[in-house]
């Protein structure tokens, strides 16, 4: 299996995931760079991208959670992820 990754920090953060599986399915994580705060709390958001590819569609999701510095004040992160599910169809030639 290879897997790339790479992100583009401009006025909008752009990243780019890319790879291949075994099985026509992939499963990439992306560390997070970009760091965060609320209150006292530090943090940066990973992603892990799940794909499966079957024909001309390809499904999955992207997962997003938190990675903190273990402050008090990050307790309304800790174990929480939100989920964004995906599904697109090849253009025809």
């Amino acid at each position: 299996m290879s897997r790339h990754s790479s992100c583009r920090w401009s006025s909008a953060p752009t990243c780019f995931f890319e790879g291949t599986g075994p099985d026509r399915s992939v499963t990439l994580t992306r560390g997070g760079s970009a760091p965060f705060s609320q209150d006292s709390c530090g943090y940066t958001l990973n992603a892990t991208l799940t794909a499966t590819v079957s024909g001309d569609v390809i499904q999955g999701n992207l997962r997003h959670t938190a990675a903190t510095d273990d402050s008090s004040d990050c307790a309304d992160l800790e174990g929480c992820s939100t989920r964004q599910e995906f599904d697109k169809t090849r253009p025809p030639p």
